[in-house]
């Protein structure tokens, strides 16, 4: 089972990213979960949201201890990870592995503030087992038809 914690500061974005990323999880053949940890309704604190992906089935109900994968939609959130946690973050000056600013590159490729998809394209090319083309569907079905070219971007940018 592989697990990922979507954590941001505006609760709409972690929840987005990660419903697409379950969703598109499940396009690829994967059973998939999206969940949150039930914080408030309202922007401020970090709201967390969690997906899980397995080929078999999920049994787990319980919100995970360690994710195989953190995406952090802003770097002030202050989340410990493990040392084995993938971390990907959105950050305005990138200096490390992991590292993107998801702002500029959404302005650049959408023309508009959108972090969800460019953090989609980095998680993906950090999992590496969800094609393009499913996260493009996904997307879609979110009704976010023009943030295709987003998602290739954070692609590219991910080290």
């Amino acid at each position: 089972m592989v697990t990922f914690e979507v954590t941001g500061r505006r609760k709409k974005d972690s929840e987005t990213l990660s419903r697409i990323l379950a969703r598109a999880g499940f396009l690829s053949g994967f059973r998939s979960q999206s969940f949150s940890d039930s914080t408030p309704e309202r922007n401020g604190p970090p709201s967390s949201h969690y997906v899980r992906l397995e080929k078999e089935g999920i049994l787990s109900r319980e919100i995970p201890e360690a994710p195989d994968f953190l995406i952090l939609l802003d770097s002030t959130a202050d989340i410990k990870a493990k040392k084995e946690t993938v971390v990907m973050t959105n950050t305005s000056k990138p200096k490390k592995a992991g590292e993107v600013d998801a702002s500029s590159i959404a302005l650049e490729s959408i023309k508009r503030q959108d972090i969800v998809p460019v953090m989609l394209g980095v998680a993906l090319k950090a999992f590496g087992k969800i094609p393009l083309k499913n996260a493009k569907a996904s997307v879609e079905a979110e009704g976010k038809k023009d943030s295709y070219s987003a998602i290739e971007a954070g692609y590219k940018a991910m080290k």
